[in-house]
């Protein structure tokens, strides 16, 4: 194998399964240059002319997909005699070698943060229109572990869209059953792939990630594979809570339009089991259990990676590396330096129950906290709050967070949408969890030294919003230095139809 594809530098073999194999390589244009992953397909299948059409049409569709939880196809072609396809380059690993290294379910948190940004994949792709706004869906229908892609910085990113036809036409012994056991009942029947079909693919991953085992179990043939797909799931492990349950059972329905309607669907659904944990929680999960080895794209057949080096990269490259990894540690610092960290690290992400509240030197005061709108009973009355002595004096800050808003305070989620804080700098981060229309707010509180009580503000948010503080405009994030006098105060985060709203109540210094 030459060392040079074209425009592309091979640098190290990452993958091989049953269409071709997995280079890391380098994009190489004069002094423009870009790591990519480079799938190569096999002599055997670029020589027929209906799997190169077939091929071509596939990564044409799959380009225009544009999502940050998509792997993002740059270019395809062919050079020399091989057709390939230029791919995102994602530092990490893939869901399959993370189930394999835990050996059991995942944090249910990280569960439910991996299940909310693959739903904003499938939901951009399902509901993507052309250019002169028809519908123009865009199947996956090969979803599975192996093609959820993790970095190491707590992205999860769907790999392999329109792949699934062209693996059907290049078979691989023993793998075809492993494939067939994220099948959806009508495919096994020999529908075609749909969106209810990636429904169904996307509760199994769910389940296995909960359960820390496949909901099938294996087959040693292609027929008793094709038989288990066509009879579904019916049994769930016992430690499933009921909502979680419910939310599984209606993706997992053999009639597809019984099953949700939409992704967002099913990651509402189960967040409302439990709240996801957060992109960087995830990533401080990930960064341990993932291999420090970099691996840039899925490996569909989960055959064995077999690293070997084909030639250095260019001094010109290690330059360019340098000067890449020097900017991004500048403007990193730059950001501390604006809003500095708590001295304490991020709790590692190791459990799925709630911390107690000592260790969070908060209270919680109302019930556990619900990441999507409340049950019917929870909006209809006000929660009870626990018995306190009459003569409790209130904490100096509470801040009250409107349903369907997540809570985390120092990098860590919090079971109650009530918080009490004492006299301290702290960190929030508010989400609205709703996958369809993504919003995330950090607010930094600092208490002021003066003796009048009052608090600054510093807000920025993930895409920018619009902010409104008590029922006034009050510009866009970033903002920093928001002066909060003691007394109650509204603020509201609007973008795109997402919206964060929560209440700030400053105690009179009088009143503690």
């Amino acid at each position: 194998m030459a060392t040079r594809m074209g425009d592309y530098r091979l640098m190290r073999l990452l993958a091989r399964g049953g269409m071709g194999e997995v280079y890391l390589a380098q994009l190489e244009r004069g002094p423009f240059a870009k790591p990519v992953a480079l799938k190569l397909i096999l002599p055997t299948l670029a020589c027929r002319p209906e799997f190169l059409e077939l091929f071509t049409r596939e990564a044409s569709l799959a380009a225009r997909l544009n999502h940050p939880n998509i792997v993002q196809v740059f270019d395809h072609g062919c050079c020399d005699g091989h057709s390939f396809l230029a791919m995102e380059f994602v530092e990490g690993g893939d869901l399959g070698k993370l189930l394999e290294t835990t050996a059991g379910p995942l944090p249910a948190e990280a569960a439910c943060e991996i299940t909310v940004q693959l739903a904003r994949a499938l939901c951009h792709a399902h509901q993507r229109r052309d250019p002169s706004g028809q519908p123009s869906a865009v199947v996956h229908g090969d979803l599975s572990p192996s093609n959820i892609l993790l970095s190491r910085e707590g992205a999860v990113k769907l790999a392999d869209f329109g792949l699934a036809r062209l693996r059907s036409m290049a078979p691989t012994p023993g793998t075809v059953a492993g494939k067939l056991r994220y099948l959806s009942p009508e495919q096994a029947d020999g529908a075609a792939p749909s969106a209810a079909s990636d429904i169904y693919a996307f509760g199994l991953v769910v389940f296995e990630m909960f359960a820390g085992r496949p909901a099938l179990p294996p087959a040693e043939s292609e027929e008793a594979a094709l038989a288990l797909a066509r009879a579904g799931v019916h049994e769930f492990p016992a430690q499933f809570s009921p909502a979680l349950r419910r939310a599984l059972e209606c993706s997992l329905d053999r009639n597809p339009s019984h099953r949700f309607a939409s992704a967002s669907e099913l990651a509402r659904a189960v967040s409302e089991a439990v709240p996801p944990c957060g992109p960087e929680p995830l990533a401080a999960f990930l960064q341990r259990h993932l291999p420090t080895q970099a691996i840039a794209e899925a490996t569909p057949e989960r055959t064995a990676v077999a690293v070997r080096p084909l030639a250095p990269p260019p001094s010109s490259a290690r330059r360019l590396w340098l000067l890449l990894f020097a900017v991004a540690w500048a403007a990193g610092f730059a950001w501390w330096a604006a809003y500095p960290e708590p001295k304490a690290p991020p709790r590692p992400l190791l459990s799925t129950r709630p911390a107690p509240p000592a260790r969070l030197a908060v209270a919680i005061s109302s019930p556990p906290t619900e990441v999507l709108p409340p049950p019917a009973s929870d909006r209809d009355s006000a929660p009870a709050a626990p018995a306190t002595p009459a003569a409790a004096a209130p904490a100096p800050l509470t801040l009250s967070a409107a349903p369907g808003v997540a809570v985390w305070l120092d990098h860590r989620p919090l079971r109650g949408r009530t918080i009490q804080l004492g006299r301290r700098a702290a960190l929030f981060e508010l989400v609205a969890a709703d996958p369809a229309k993504p919003l995330r707010v950090r607010l930094r509180l600092i208490p002021s030294s003066s003796a009048g009580g009052s608090w600054t503000a510093n807000a920025e948010s993930s895409p920018w919003s619009e902010l409104s503080l008590d029922g006034r405009p009050a510009g866009q994030t970033p903002r920093s230095n928001i002066a909060l006098q003691p007394g109650r105060h509204r603020l509201v985060f609007r973008r795109d139809g997402g919206e964060i709203e929560f209440e700030v109540a400053i105690a009179p210094p009088t009143q503690r």
